[in-house]
Formats: structure tokens, C-alpha cells, sequence
């Protein structure tokens, strides 16, 4: 039995009844654009996106659906993406498009959850310009349509820290079962950090609101068990397949030694690079997200959810501050905050001019800033597509892929030297739908050998390699059956 029961009696009290949901047509509008950014992109020519791919292909021709490997290694992410995306691809076919699909719908869902926390009561205006907002930056729709597991790990946790939210409003039996759902999920898409994250926000909230009892009231031994069964079911079995090497990859490596900065992560650190993101990645919202909050600090009245959304952003930023690894994307979890934060000082700023204009051309404010911010959405939209192809067009490893691609049949043998580059090796192993072991140049019958230099053999006595493709440091040498001395090529 909870240790809430009076507080999950309801479980569709007020907040709910008051929730206006999103218009039909603006939910569908978004949802095309997502469609269209990803279906329009170029194939998959990143190393980020292939790492995954490889994974779902793995599921696809193997069945191994508990621990899939890449390029017969293990994965560095656990399997909730590459499960939905595997299902989609037995649905519809194996595409890039399919591949992309899980991450458009963490979009879909992050979109959903901003506007929800700005509607509750009747407020549908507040949440389509926080929608807006969201949609107006770069990095939402580069993430919402690629295939990597970052847009889906970020809507997860925000969908834990809404159910939380309206649980700590409502009591709401269904928010609360959504927040550890959500939890577990989160944690089965990218580690550990599904459950940090949700965690630190909400205690750092309920200290800040000096409400521990919501915290012990929000505890429940049930939900645990729950949370325990999902994760730990998947994990014990990984770890069967896996072993100790499994643990090594994604327990210690992905996580402990990339926050911590040891191991391979030791001289990666540069803890004012997410400050550098938010500042950046986010403008001009992070302007508008630092004025609310200098307001709030000069003693500027707010309401808890106010308090909440700056818990959120603030929380989760000074966790990946003292983070060794970072990238700008592990800060998209706060970006629903941000938007939120963003629409209210909007909000107010619209409210403050009286809703029209004065003078001989009258317009209403708030239809000439949804306008704005429509044209915007579907330009950023648009966007995405178009410097994917820019870039993949004149990008010299992509040259590089799709000249071996041309050169190498399909059932020759193709093996990588052990200096070879990891991005370019994933990508190859995608695009060819192949393993590509790596390996010392041997005397054997006609191969074909991938390089990032020069190199040398005692058996290389006459003559030698067969250079087929050159891009810069990028090498494919077909063996002969008498291998001689390697010259250096520059």
C-alpha cells in the first residue's frame, strides 16, 4: 500500500478536467513538418546516426533483440531506441527514414508535454506559443530527425518532471504512475542518467518549496518494484550476453568515466562549454531565460510552476557543468523549461501592449506573433534538410564511403587497419550493410583493406598494394596474391 493514498484517490482531479488539448490541425501541422525534415534529409552519412543503425540492422538480420552489437561490438547505448525503431522497420520497411522514426516521436512528445504544462486551465494561448518557441530552435528539429537517441531521452525525462509536476499539483494517481514510467523508460534509452536527472530536479524542487513531505508522500515501494523490473530485466539479461565487458562499456565507460573525466575521457573537460550551449543554441530564448531569472532572484513575485521550470533548467545545467564529456545536445531535457519560460515573459510583453496596435493599420498581437512564429517553425523546419545535404554533399569522408562502395563487390572480403578511423569504419558498415573486422595486413589471397596512413608488411617483397581510392588520409588497397613492399602515398 502507497504511503499516499489520500493523494491518489483522484486520478483525474481538476488540472485535468481544466486541460485544454491541442488543436487537432497544429498537432498535425507539427507533426508533417517533423516528417517532412527527416523524410527530405540525405541518408545516413554521420557516424552518430550509423552507431545506431547498425544496432537496428544487428536486431533486423540476427533476432538479437536483448544485446545487438555494431560492427560485431558492443553497444554503447541501451536498447529502448533501436527496439521502436526495429518495429517500425518490420512495419513499414528498413529505411533511413524508419531508423529516424523514434526520434521524431520523442519530438512529437516533447512538443506535447510543453504545451500541456502551459494549458492546464484553460490556458491553450500559453501553450501554443510555448510550442512556438520550442519549434523556433535549430537544435530541436535537428534532434527530432535524426537517428540517435537524444531527442527520445530528453522527451522522457521531461515527461517523468511533468508527471511529477502534476502529481505535486493534483495527486494524481495516472501522473504519478507516468513520472516512474517515464523514469524507467528514460533509463532504458540512455543509461543511469534517466533516472539522475528526473531525481535531482525533484529534490532540488521540493527543497527549494521546503515541501519534503510531497517528496516522502510521492514515494511508493510499488512504483519502485516496477521501475526495478523494467530496467533491471534488460540489464541482467544484456549482462548474461555481455558480461563483464558489457558493464565496462555501458555502465563504466559511457557513464561513469565520461561525467567523471578518467579513462579515455581524462583531457576532455571544459566545464564552460554548456553555459557556452545555452547561450548559443538557444538564442535568443537564453536571453529572454536569464531576464526571468535575474527578475525572479530581485524578489519578482512567481508562482510554482515558475519555480519549477527554473529548478528544471538550472538543476539539470549545473549537472552537465561539472559533467567531463559534454555536448550541446545533452541539453535537450531543458529545453521544454526554456520555451515555457520563454512564452510567459512573451506573454507578458504582448499583454503589456494592450493586445492591438494604435495608428491606420490596426493587427492584433497575438495573431501577428503566432504568424511569425508559424513562418519560423517551417523555415527551421526546412532548414534541417537542406545543411544536411549542404554538408554531406561536400564532406570528403562521405566521398570517401561512396567511392568503396562503388569499388568493392559485395561478397569480397573488406577489412580496416586497427589505426583506421571509428566514424568512418561505422559508416562504412552501415552504408555496405556489413561487418568490417579490423586487422593487421596479412599475406593472403586478394583482399581489400581500409587505412588512414601507411603501412608496412615483412611480406610486402615486390610489389605493391593496388591503391583503388584516395580521399585525404583515407586509403581502400586491394591485396594482391604477392604482396610486396607498401609505398608511402601522399
Amino acid at each position: 500500500m502507497s504511503s499516499s493514498a489520500k493523494t491518489t484517490a483522484d486520478p483525474f482531479p481538476r488540472e485535468w478536467i481544466n486541460f485544454v488539448p491541442i488543436k487537432p490541425a497544429i498537432a498535425v501541422g507539427f507533426v508533417v513538418l517533423l516528417v517532412i525534415s527527416a523524410y527530405f534529409s540525405p541518408h545516413i552519412w554521420q557516424h552518430g546516426e550509423a552507431r545506431e543503425a547498425l544496432v537496428i540492422h544487428d536486431i533486423l538480420n540476427n533476432d538479437r533483440w536483448i544485446l545487438p552489437l555494431r560492427n560485431d561490438e558492443l553497444p554503447s547505448k541501451p536498447v529502448l531506441y533501436h527496439w521502436i525503431a526495429a518495429s517500425f522497420a518490420i512495419l513499414i520497411g528498413l529505411s533511413d527514414f524508419a531508423i529516424r522514426l523514434p526520434s521524431l516521436l520523442g519530438a512529437a512528445l516533447m512538443l506535447w508535454l510543453t504545451y500541456s504544462l502551459s494549458a492546464l486551465d484553460n490556458k491553450a494561448s500559453a501553450g501554443l506559443l510555448a510550442a512556438g518557441m520550442l519549434g523556433l530552435t535549430f537544435e530541436f528539429w535537428n534532434s527530432g530527425t535524426e537517428a540517435r537517441v537524444d531527442m527520445l531521452f530528453a522527451a522522457l525525462v521531461g515527461l517523468s518532471l511533468t508527471g511529477w509536476y502534476l502529481w505535486y499539483r493534483s495527486g494524481a494517481a495516472f501522473a504519478r504512475a507516468t513520472a516512474y514510467l517515464a523514469l524507467a523508460l528514460a533509463v532504458l534509452t540512455k543509461g543511469p542518467a534517466g533516472a539522475v536527472l528526473p531525481a535531482i530536479v525533484i529534490v532540488c524542487f521540493v527543497a527549494v518549496e521546503r515541501d519534503f513531505a510531497k517528496l516522502v508522500a510521492f514515494f511508493s515501494w510499488r512504483w519502485i518494484f516496477i521501475v526495478l523490473l523494467i530496467d533491471l530485466s534488460w540489464y541482467v539479461a544484456a549482462y548474461q550476453r555481455g558480461g563483464v565487458d558489457f558493464w565496462n562499456k555501458q555502465i563504466v565507460y559511457e557513464n561513469l568515466q565520461r561525467f567523471l573525466g578518467t579513462g579515455d575521457f581524462e583531457a576532455k573537460t571544459g566545464n564552460l562549454s554548456q553555459g557556452v550551449s545555452l547561450m548559443t543554441h538557444l538564442f535568443p530564448w537564453s536571453i529572454v531565460l536569464l531576464f526571468s531569472f535575474i527578475q525572479s532572484l530581485r524578489g519578482r513575485r512567481q508562482d510554482p510552476v515558475c519555480r519549477f521550470l527554473h529548478v528544471w533548467w538550472l538543476t539539470i545545467l549545473l549537472f552537465f557543468l561539472f559533467a567531463s564529456g559534454q555536448r550541446a545536445v545533452y541539453l535537450l531535457p531543458i529545453y521544454p523549461a526554456v520555451a515555457l519560460l520563454t512564452a510567459r515573459e512573451v506573454r507578458t510583453w504582448i499583454a503589456a501592449g494592450h493586445g492591438r496596435a494604435s495608428g491606420p493599420i490596426r493587427f492584433d498581437r497575438n495573431v501577428a506573433a503566432g504568424a511569425f512564429i508559424a513562418l519560423f517553425n517551417v523555415s527551421v523546419a526546412l532548414a534541417v534538410p537542406i545543411s544536411r545535404t549542404v554538408r554531406e554533399d561536400s564532406n570528403i569522408q562521405e566521398e570517401f564511403v561512396d567511392d568503396v562502395i562503388e569499388i568493392v563487390p559485395r561478397n569480397a572480403r573488406l577489412y580496416a587497419a586497427p589505426d583506421f578511423p571509428e566514424s568512418t569504419l561505422l559508416v562504412l558498415a552501415y552504408r555496405l550493410d556489413r561487418n568490417i573486422p579490423r586487422q593487421a595486413p596479412e599475406c593472403e589471397e586478394d583482399y581489400y583493406y581500409l587505412m588512414s596512413g601507411t603501412a608496412s608488411h615483412s611480406c610486402w617483397t615486390t610489389r605493391p598494394p593496388a591503391i583503388l581510392a584516395k580521399r585525404r588520409t583515407y586509403l581502400l588497397e586491394k591485396m594482391p596474391t604477392k604482396i610486396q613492399n607498401h609505398t608511402t602515398v601522399q
